[in-house]
Order: C-alpha cells, then sequence, then structure tokens
C-alpha cells in the first residue's frame, strides 16, 4: 500500500501532484505550494539565507524576486559568513547582541532589520 494509499500525505497552503515516478513505478508527490498565497511557510526564509531564492523560479514561475529580496538575502548570507569565521554573527547590516536569559533580543529579518 502506498503512503497516499495510507492517507499519509497532506498538503497546507497549496495541493499535491504526482511529479515523478520512483524506482518502484510509485508516483513520487511534490507539494505544489504557491508562494505569493502561502504566507510565512516552514521553510520560507532558506532561500534567502543560501541565496537560491531563483530556484524556485527554475521549473514554473513562482515569485518575481525583487532588488529587495536580493539584498536581504545578501545581508542574511553575510550573518552566516561572520559566524563561520569569527563566532559572532553581528555585521554592520545586522548587529547582533550576546545572548543573556536576562535580556533576551534577538534580530528580525524583515521589512527592516
Amino acid at each position: 500500500m502506498t503512503l497516499r494509499e495510507q492517507g499519509q500525505f497532506g498538503a497546507v497552503g497549496g495541493r499535491l501532484r504526482p511529479q515523478f515516478g520512483s524506482a518502484e513505478g510509485e508516483p513520487v508527490f511534490v507539494q505544489d505550494l504557491n508562494p505569493a498565497t502561502a504566507g510565512a511557510y516552514h521553510m520560507g526564509d532558506v532561500p534567502y539565507w543560501l541565496g537560491t531564492y531563483e530556484a524556485f523560479n527554475l521549473f514554473r514561475r513562482t515569485r518575481d524576486w525583487s532588488a529587495w529580496d536580493r539584498d536581504l538575502s545578501a545581508v542574511m548570507q553575510d550573518v552566516v559568513v561572520a559566524f563561520a569565521r569569527t563566532g559572532n554573527p553581528s555585521t554592520r547590516a545586522a548587529p547582533f547582541t550576546r545572548y543573556t536569559p536576562d535580556d533576551e533580543t534577538r534580530v528580525d529579518f524583515g521589512d527592516t532589520i
């Protein structure tokens, strides 16, 4: 019995559709998510962190990425590089403060940083 027959596929913010066949001949289902209407969805920030936002448009146009998206992605990638280099994620564009339980602060990446 396939996972689909067992009812183990669900879709939030999109629909499931067969995409490719597996080695066993079973269809492989992918979630057909429309980022324009999905809102904040699981892992929606990953393309910004990795700079892979254009990969969303490889098979079908999902979004017109703007200069703002590219700029935000660059700032977020710089934070990762700064952390890897120094152990401190702070950059000029995204200053972080050291975490303490008494003063929990965070950096919000969004319309402004």
